[in-house]
């Protein structure tokens, strides 16, 4: 199964994203950090600028487009073991 697991998710390593200092999601990001970003989004935008919102906003939906094509892959390998 491990063997697997690692085919199903190996195409995803490179395609991960992280948090710069100014707060936008780059290589390496988790969940959690998204999350913190998207809170921050949704409920602290007041003093952020225009730009910056737009691409914070741009780069969650990269993470969200990411994570949601992991679980397509996840679940075709899932699949592909059944």
């Amino acid at each position: 199964m491990e063997v697997s697991r690692t085919a199903c998710l190996q195409p995803l390593a490179a395609t991960s994203v992280a948090l710069t200092e100014g707060g936008l999601l780059m290589e390496g990001a988790t969940g959690g950090e998204a999350s913190q970003q998207l809170f921050r989004l949704l409920l602290r935008s007041g003093g952020m600028k225009k730009g910056e919102i737009r691409t914070l906003r741009r780069e969650l939906m990269k993470y969200c487009e990411m994570d949601t094509w992991a679980l397509v892959r996840l679940h075709r390998g899932l699949l592909e073991l059944s």
